[in-house]
């Protein structure tokens, strides 16, 4: 299994939400705790092959998923309620994005395989980041856009 880096795979999220929802969104300095408390919309999935597990999750601010599914469906973004659409929002990008690490990781060569996506808590999510962050084997990525806050991150 490859390794990915936080550097590395920031530009895949950006190029990716740029195609999908025409999102643009540039990585913030803002601490990934910090930048956590301002989303309230979560997801989870895992990756497994024969080397072992892992996880990737996101969280996403209500002004986000307005942006982002506002984008994809052709609305305006104050038509889009984020109650409404921030878990199958979130649950989306989960998918889109753990395809792309998928990819990234070598699943293309190697045998993996790509959960469903999850939905989780503020606390789930908050213990994704903390283990991303704190962990060898893990990154977090802080996007921001015009919309508002989107964070990444993934763990072994």
């Amino acid at each position: 299994m490859t390794t990915v880096t936080r550097d590395r795979f920031t530009g895949t999220l950006q190029s990716a939400l740029e195609r999908m929802a025409f999102v643009l969104a540039e990585p913030s300095d803002t601490p990934p705790g910090e930048a956590l408390t301002h989303t309230g919309h979560h997801a989870a999935i895992e990756i497994v092959g024969e080397v072992g597990s892992v996880w990737l999750g996101v969280s996403a601010s209500a002004g986000f998923v307005r942006e982002l599914a506002s984008g994809m469906m052709g609305l305006d973004p104050d038509d889009v309620d984020a109650d409404e659409h921030g878990e199958p929002t979130v649950g989306e990008l989960a998918n889109v994005f753990g395809g792309e690490l998928l990819l990234a990781l070598g699943g293309d060569r190697l045998p993996m395989r790509l959960g469903l996506p999850r939905a989780v808590g503020d606390e789930a999510a908050g213990e994704h980041v903390d283990r991303a962050a704190d962990g060898p084997d893990g990154w977090v990525v802080v996007l921001r856009s015009d919309g508002g806050w989107l964070v990444v991150s993934s763990h072994r």
